[in-house]
């Protein structure tokens, strides 16, 4: 995409802020984090399946390095409401 078009902003903007960590959890990039993400994650740990897009530190939700079997569990508790939100790169 060219940056120096004002139409192009809001999806460089999107992909700078996923490059920094925000948006953990969305590991099928399609701007939402649902049941849809537990499952492609869990595919790709348990199955070889294709990794988080567009980078591998978004499926990462737990702060531990790599993504495995425990950033699964992690979305699985978020998501039935037992569990943290998935954690980001940068604190405010």
């Amino acid at each position: 995409a060219d940056a120096s078009l004002p139409e192009n902003y809001t999806d460089l903007g999107y992909l700078c802020n996923k490059w920094v960590g925000f948006g953990r959890g969305d590991v099928n990039n399609d701007g939402l984090i649902n049941l849809a993400d537990i499952v492609y994650l869990n595919n790709y740990v348990m199955f070889g399946g294709p990794g988080p897009i567009p980078f591998m530190h978004l499926g990462d939700v737990d702060g531990v390095t790599g993504v495995d079997g425990a950033d699964v569990a992690y979305m699985l508790n978020w998501y039935f409401g037992n569990g943290d939100c998935p954690i980001s790169d940068w604190a405010f």
